[in-house]
């Protein structure tokens, strides 16, 4: 490493993106790729999830068809902390910890930033849409694995999802 170069490390996520700006900057051989997963934050154990949810008094149960349960919920209007595996680097949660909420549902964006959130009102989310879909509700839309990407509503769906659709009518 040269002498005119001091790289300065804090312990988080800002470490990793300077270790790797130095890397790109002082090392000829370093390997350049496209990130493949944002996978990359800490992982908790089944147990260590119980252990915290009774240590709280926080009630929960086993669900044996956990994604018909969720859907349930989501079409009763209620909102669902959403977790498992690792967390995700980045801006946007993923699928693996997400705040799950219909979008059909005006109400939702004001109840989310408010009680959930605690965030100011004109926050907008972004809504997670299967690949193969997405050219079905946004006009010029193309695959966004980050979701990284703002898309315009088609205009048969500008009155349908309320709770993603901004007032310009991107999500």
């Amino acid at each position: 490493m040269t002498k005119d170069i001091s790289i300065l490390f804090s312990g988080g996520s800002d470490s990793t993106l300077a270790a790797l700006y130095a890397g790109s900057v002082l090392d000829s051989d370093f390997k350049r790729q496209l990130m493949a997963s944002a996978y990359l934050g800490r992982e908790f154990s089944r147990e260590t999830i119980q252990a915290v949810l009774s240590k709280r008094s926080l009630p929960y149960k086993k669900s044996d068809n956990i994604f018909a349960e969720a859907a349930e919920l989501l079409v009763q209007g209620k909102v669902i902390g959403w977790y498992r595996s690792r967390m995700e680097f980045g801006p946007r949660a993923l699928g693996n910890r997400s705040i799950l909420a219909s979008p059909t549902r005006p109400e939702i964006k004001d109840v989310v930033n408010r009680k959930v959130k605690h965030r100011e009102e004109f926050r907008p989310f972004a809504a997670s849409v299967m690949k193969e879909e997405v050219s079905e509700y946004f006009e010029d839309a193309q695959e966004s694995p980050f979701m990284l990407k703002v898309f315009y509503f088609r205009d048969k769906y500008k009155n349908t999802f309320p709770a993603v659709n901004h007032c310009d009518n991107s999500c």
